[in-house]
């Protein structure tokens, strides 16, 4: 029975995410993430890769288990559950998602803003993206 250190299989499945997909990194994680105590990183790994496919529901999935093993959501894990729902065309969750994370204490990034104006701007609402990007002109 291989046993990795937490952040090396972390590693692991950010790199089989970018390289393979998400069916790659889930396929890891249920082989070998047995011995492994998962952290909000493991967590946040498998939700961007969802969200680069825009699987709004594999993203949500993997925020429960999060929640499920005691895991704190930070900036990142809010990140990906927005790009999820915004890649995806769900304008609604995206910003639900970003209330959610307003009301726990996180404060919204240009990653998190940029993708609320995409996804208004391939529904065609250009008011609402141009809301979103004034937002963003507070940033740096």
């Amino acid at each position: 029975e291989l046993t990795l250190p937490t952040e090396v299989f972390n590693q692991l499945l950010s790199r089989a995410a970018q390289l393979e997909g998400f069916s790659m990194a889930a396929s890891l994680f249920a082989e070998f993430g047995v011995g492994i105590t998962p952290n909000v990183e493991t967590f946040n790994t498998m939700m961007l890769a969802a969200a680069r496919n825009g699987d709004t529901a594999a993203a949500e999935i993997w925020y429960t288990r999060a929640q499920g093993a005691g895991c704190k959501p930070d900036e990142l894990t809010y990140q990906a559950l927005i790009n999820a729902a915004s890649k995806r065309g769900d304008l609604a969750a995206a910003e639900a998602w970003l209330r959610q994370a307003e009301e726990v204490g996180i404060k919204p990034t240009l990653k998190m803003l940029n993708s609320l104006m995409a996804a208004a701007s391939r529904d065609g609402d250009f008011q609402l993206a141009s809301g979103w990007f004034h937002r963003m002109e507070g940033f740096n």
